[in-house]
């Protein structure tokens, strides 16, 4: 059972359409411990995903970091592709997020004290579904994998899935990364290549034979930086 209810209050910042920087709604919530943030993810989901489609949106990210007084919860939304309408904006996220408020209330899945932000993906847009992996082959990402790990971080372009591996370039070489290990992976966008997916997603390609000599394939996608172009992060 939940704890003592708050007074919610939101805060709302407009989006700029040049800079690429989110669009945010957020509204605190309290209950009570720490949140495993992996756990969290797959339990956060399933539970939001269809009233956030029955409003219109698709949700892209589900994510839980540090925040300025206590952590927050952001859900990330967007136009579903099959229907992209050129991005949400604040008055998008503040009705999901109300929306979203007494369901999150009822089924209390944060044993915590949290900020809940609903948010626009923005220019360092999160990647965490299967078909976006796909979706944005040959697009630059930052990706961080779970503790435990030799290397834990790489900036690359993505090339696909093979054998649950994510398969990441940088220069010449393809490196292969456990799926399941992915922590979090954001694009890395210049202005031209948001911009134009401000006017549509890529769509999934179909499935084919991959293999990761394949995915050395040097195709970039429209707007994303070149593999000469990308630093290999340390760490």
């Amino acid at each position: 059972m939940a704890g003592p209810s708050a007074r919610r209050y939101g805060r709302r910042d407009t989006c700029n359409p040049i800079r690429g920087e989110p669009t945010v709604w957020s509204l605190p919530f309290f209950v009570g411990a720490p949140v495993d943030s992996r756990r969290l993810q797959d339990t956060i989901r399933p539970l939001v995903e269809p009233l956030v489609q029955h409003l219109g949106f698709d949700v892209v990210a589900v994510e839980w970091f540090s925040g300025r007084r206590r952590p927050v919860l952001r859900i990330s939304i967007d136009r579903p592709p099959e229907d992209y309408q050129g991005g949400v904006g604040a008055d998008d996220c503040a009705s999901v997020s109300h929306r979203l408020s007494p369901l999150l209330d009822a089924e209390d899945p944060i044993p915590g004290a949290y900020d809940l932000e609903i948010s626009s993906p923005g220019m360092d847009r999160p990647v965490q579904r299967v078909d976006d992996f796909l979706r944005f082959h040959g697009y630059t990402a930052r990706i961080r994998l779970e503790e435990g790990l030799p290397r834990r971080r790489y900036t690359g372009e993505l090339r696909g899935l093979v054998d649950d591996m994510l398969l990441v370039a940088i220069g010449s070489t393809v490196h292969e990364l456990p799926f399941e290990s992915v922590e979090a992976c954001h694009l890395v966008l210049d202005l031209d290549a948001y911009q134009a997916l401000a006017e549509g997603l890529p769509p999934v390609p179909e499935p084919t034979p991959s293999t990761p000599e394949a995915a050395a394939d040097p195709a970039v996608a429209p707007g994303a930086h070149a593999p000469d172009a990308v630093q290999e992060d340390a760490g």
